[in-house]
């Protein structure tokens, strides 16, 4: 999680805040992008969700890209992470309405 924060501090001046995306953009990610999510919100890196999920860090690529894409996030460099990192709160208790864990 060190890490994740340190990243987005060195990268806090090449991307803009995004804020929290509707929840109608967050139904369009898949089960699959679901799950990748959580795992980035619990700051696990590419591999390490590769292994929690039995896929190839290759997959977690692709994955993450979908979801940038869906959440306007892929634009910019580290998009993704940052967006995770600044709405965590909100993302955590989405996903505990929408999929009840």
């Amino acid at each position: 999680m060190r890490i994740f924060l340190q990243l987005a501090n060195v990268t806090n001046q090449y991307i803009d805040h995004q804020e929290f995306t509707s929840p109608k953009e967050l139904l369009a990610l898949t089960a699959s992008e679901v799950r990748i999510m959580r795992e980035i919100i619990n700051g696990l890196c590419r591999r390490r969700i590769a292994a929690a999920l039995f896929i190839s860090p290759r997959t977690v690529d692709n994955h993450k890209a979908s979801i940038a894409r869906k959440l306007g996030a892929a634009a910019k460099p580290y998009g993704l992470t940052k967006y995770v990192l600044l709405n965590k709160q909100q993302l955590m208790n989405w996903l505990r309405t929408a999929f009840g864990k």
